[in-house]
């Protein structure tokens, strides 16, 4: 019997052996602790590098891993109640672990492109909860990216190109992070708000003050837990806030990205911010604008069921890219956003590092690598970080 292209390593065990390095310790994990692993079987020879780095460290693990072909199966065939609903097995895991580890579940993003979004939404819903136990229970919790030929094919990159900015991303020096991490973070402390420019057509200007600073080096240190910091990604490299949800005023253009459910490409996205929030009629994109706004359309829907006031539509980050190692954006937002020297607002759900916002949605739009970051202080005094897509003050 022939094995699955799917099932076929692309990366080689020395490489697996440094990704799965870096996750545990990104995890900060003690012996006893325990951690759910949730993968696309794709990711299986890292799934088990990974366990036995936990093992090695006293650490239990249960992986809940599934492959394109099952997921498409569910979302096609199962009713849209069933997807919404929270498994109680994994209820009951969320209720119980100390970590959670999300490696990349698909291996082709194009494998949702044609499905209805609101199987896909409900799926995403089903997920938020289980989320949801993990925020109020400070379970320590890590993003990872995998890089698969699918998937460089679908961004437009080679293969090597993808796994340099995946692989080569996270395995940057995790102490070098962390210093370029507190260097511009001081810059960013006790601000009023931050004015991003570009001649691409951004002018935007959010409100941060007595919001908290994050920054995302690597490790989730027991400073980060002590505020109430437990999320990473990798590769990682940036300082994010949870920008005031009402405080948005301006234009932001992003020149590449995916739509959040079918991972279709959007290309020249232009988003008008009025009191924070995404004016739909006077936003648009050149390529997908009728995908973009029906995604978003979809999920306010699903947030006013779910929700009292829908913040979907809000500003809920402000997120500026310091990774040296990644240069080039792909419309991948796990690698665009850490770009050194570029600037990412999200929209929809920030309540996991410090915001107000509770959303099913949480869409990052990453823009062009020339930015213009100035931080504006109470006083009205200002300081420029970031000068033509390079940052100035490290």
């Amino acid at each position: 019997m022939s094995i699955p292209e799917f099932m076929v390593p692309e990366l080689d065990d020395d490489t697996l052996n440094q990704m799965a390095s870096v996750i545990v310790n990104c995890m900060n994990f003690k012996p006893g602790e325990s951690t759910l692993i949730t993968a696309g079987l794709h990711c299986w020879k890292l799934i088990e590098r990974v366990r036995l780095e936990c093992a090695l460290e006293g650490v239990s693990s249960i992986v809940d891993a599934i492959s394109d072909d099952l997921n498409r199966a569910y979302i096609q065939q199962l009713p849209i109640e069933f997807l919404r609903r929270t498994p109680p097995d994994l209820e009951a895991i969320a209720n119980t672990v100390q970590g959670y580890i999300n490696l990349t579940k698909t291996w082709d993003p194009h494998s949702t492109e044609d499905i209805p979004k609101d199987g896909l939404v409900a799926q995403r819903e089903a997920e938020r909860e289980i989320e949801t136990i993990l925020l109020k229970r400070n379970v320590r919790r890590t993003l990872v990216g995998y890089p698969t030929t699918p998937m460089a094919q679908s961004f437009g990159v080679s293969f090597d190109e993808l796994k340099e900015l995946i692989v080569g991303g996270m395995l940057y020096s995790q102490e070098t992070l962390l210093s370029k991490c507190e260097a511009l973070a001081k810059h960013l402390k006790g601000a009023d708000k931050v004015h991003l420019q570009d001649k691409d057509g951004t002018d935007l200007v959010v409100g941060i003050r007595d919001r908290r600073i994050s920054m995302s080096d690597g490790l989730i240190s027991e400073e980060d837990q002590k505020i109430g910091y437990n999320t990473a990604n990798l590769p990682t490299g940036e300082v994010f806030i949870a920008a005031h949800e009402q405080m948005g005023e301006g234009t932001l253009f992003c020149p590449l990205t995916r739509d959040k459910f079918s991972n279709g490409i959007i290309k020249n996205v232009v988003l008008l911010f009025e009191k924070g929030r995404v004016n739909l009629e006077e936003s648009h994109a050149e390529t997908g604008d009728e995908e973009l706004k029906n995604s978003l359309i979809t999920a306010y829907r699903s947030d006013e069921r779910k929700h009292i006031k829908a913040m979907t539509h809000n500003i809920a980050e402000l997120g500026l890219g310091l990774n040296d190692k990644i240069k080039k954006p792909i419309g991948y937002v796990l690698t665009d956003e850490k770009i050194g020297g570029s600037a990412h607002v999200a929209i929809g759900d920030n309540k996991s590092y410090g915001g107000l916002s509770e959303s099913s949605l949480h869409w990052d739009f990453v823009t062009g690598t020339k930015e213009n970051v100035t931080v504006i202080y109470p006083d009205g005094s200002s300081k420029k970080v970031i000068e033509e897509g390079r940052i100035i003050v490290l």
